[in-house]
Parts: C-alpha cells; sequence; structure tokens
C-alpha cells in the first residue's frame, strides 16, 4: 500500500493510493510528487474542493471516470488536469451536466478534521495546499463507523462492518432485531453499481435519515420494496423505477478490495448469495 500526504493549510492527513483500481493514475501521481497550489472550494459540485493550479502529471486515460463521488475521495478530471477533494455530500460536475472525475486516493479516519478545514474555504477563502509521498511506516487508519459489529458473507467472501446507530438509530435497531438475514444479491437496473436483496419488512421509519447519494462500502435499506442495497462502486438514485427513500443502515470497514472485486463479477456471473450477522468476539 502506498500512501500520500496532503496538507490543506495547517493540516496534514493521509491517504491511500487506490492501485487496483486505477494503477495508471495513481503510478502518474507519485511520479509527480511532491507538488502544490491553491485549494478553493467548489461552486458547483457540493462538499468538494479542488487545486485552482492544473496539477502537473503525465498524460493519463481520461475514461473510467465517473460524477458520482464519496467522502474522502480524491479524484482527477484529465481534461483540465483538475485535482479534487470530496469530504462530504459531493457530486463533481460543470455548469450542463456531470463530469467523470476518476478516483485515485481516499483520505483514511483523518477525513472528519479535513472536513472541517475544507468547509472554512467558503468563508475564509482559498489555502495553501500540497501533495506529496508518505514517508513513515505507520499503519494507514481507516474510518470505523462507531456501532455493534456485523459479519458479511458475500458468496464465499467474508468481511465485517458496523450498524450505523448513531446516524439512522431507528433502521439500525429495526434491522437488528430481524438478523441474522440471508438471501440472494441481484444487481439493480438504472442505479449503477448498486445490489439488492429482499428482506422482511422493518418497523422503521420511513424518512429517517434519506440518502440524496449512495456511497461505496455501504448497505441502504428501502422501505419502499423491503429490501437492502449494497453499493460496491459508482452508483446513483435514478431511474423510473428506482426507490429514492433509501436510509443507510451499515457500513464495511477497513479495506473491502476483494468484496468490491466479488460483487462485481455480479455483471457477468449473475446474482450470489449474501448474509448478514451480528458478529459476537470472545
Amino acid at each position: 500500500m502506498r500512501l500520500i500526504e496532503v496538507s490543506l493549510g495547517d493540516l496534514t492527513v493521509r491517504a491511500r493510493l487506490l492501485e487496483a483500481r486505477a494503477g495508471d493514475l495513481c503510478e502518474a501521481v507519485w511520479d509527480s510528487l511532491p507538488f502544490a497550489g491553491t485549494a478553493v472550494h467548489a461552486q458547483l459540485s457540493g462538499e468538494m474542493f479542488r487545486m485552482l493550479e492544473p496539477a502537473p502529471l503525465s498524460d493519463v486515460r481520461a475514461a473510467g471516470g465517473c460524477g458520482y463521488v464519496y467522502p474522502g475521495l480524491l479524484g482527477y478530471y484529465p481534461p483540465l488536469k483538475e485535482l479534487a477533494v470530496c469530504y462530504g455530500v459531493g457530486r463533481f460536475g460543470g455548469y450542463d451536466a456531470q463530469l467523470p472525475l476518476r478516483g485515485f486516493a481516499e483520505i483514511g479516519a483523518e477525513l472528519t478534521a479535513l472536513a472541517e478545514q475544507a468547509r472554512r474555504l467558503r468563508s475564509v477563502g482559498p489555502a495553501p495546499i500540497e501533495f506529496r509521498r508518505a514517508n513513515d511506516y505507520l499503519p494507514f487508519r481507516y474510518r470505523q463507523n462507531p456501532g455493534r459489529e456485523l459479519s458479511f458473507n458475500f458468496g464465499d467472501t467474508l468481511h465485517t462492518g458496523r450498524l450505523l446507530e448513531e446516524s439512522s438509530p431507528l433502521t439500525a435497531r429495526a434491522l437488528l432485531q430481524v438478523l441474522p438475514v440471508s438471501g440472494v444479491l441481484v444487481n439493480d437496473m438504472w442505479c449503477g453499481k448498486l445490489s439488492r436483496m429482499a428482506i422482511p419488512a422493518l418497523e422503521a421509519s420511513p424518512s429517517e435519515a434519506i440518502a440524496t447519494e449512495v456511497w461505496p462500502g455501504y448497505v441502504y435499506y428501502s422501505p419502499e420494496d423491503f429490501s437492502l442495497a449494497f453499493c460496491y462502486g459508482s452508483a446513483g438514485l435514478r431511474g423510473p423505477l428506482t426507490s429514492h427513500a433509501l436510509t443507510p443502515v451499515a457500513a464495511l470497514d477497513g479495506d473491502w478490495e476483494t468484496v468490491r472485486e466479488r460483487a462485481t463479477r455480479m455483471g457477468t456471473e449473475g446474482p450470489m448469495s449474501w448474509s448478514i450477522a451480528l458478529l459476537f468476539r470472545c
């Protein structure tokens, strides 16, 4: 795992390169480090900021990007050599449409501190930003949500996660009452890399913490069709038959690259089994 440091003003955070997803772009970023510029807040893309100056990267392919982004993602828009960072709810775009941002790194547990610093860009103005290689040997700290630990079984791939008891307490409590659950995970027809599994109806408020964007690694509950939805990549809420009442109820922990790879194969191999249980550790 290769790590980089991002300094915004007087705050420095670390991010891991997503080499399995964007190897050519990660290599171009790594070779160009260090570089610096001026950070300005987004005007069209929500909770994002960008480096005002063009990033000094060698030419990389523009294909493979997407306008849907998620908190902690560092992305690059090759046509303008623009480098942007999402710290909350954002969608990379221009005046007329979304633009395909290529993600190349993720910020870990330090995202909360970065978000606080980034919000000040709107009220205080631009700040210096610098990108460089991380030279220390400390382990990368992944973001971890508070809540009880869950066990996920995606076909033959096991992983752990957390129940989102703080952000969606009613829905989380209702899911807890029906665990364990199991069934078949099927890809959605409209939303991209989002899959669904039918479950018993939950006694949860349909208005609690309704998602406006879906983020990779998160599990959502749909009170409209009594299903759990798992996002494993670029996805969005769209289409005439799409449920728009999704409530985030759980999230995977740590590095879930093996889960992403297994879920991606559903597009060519078909549905897979999925089960969720409360994890008890001795």
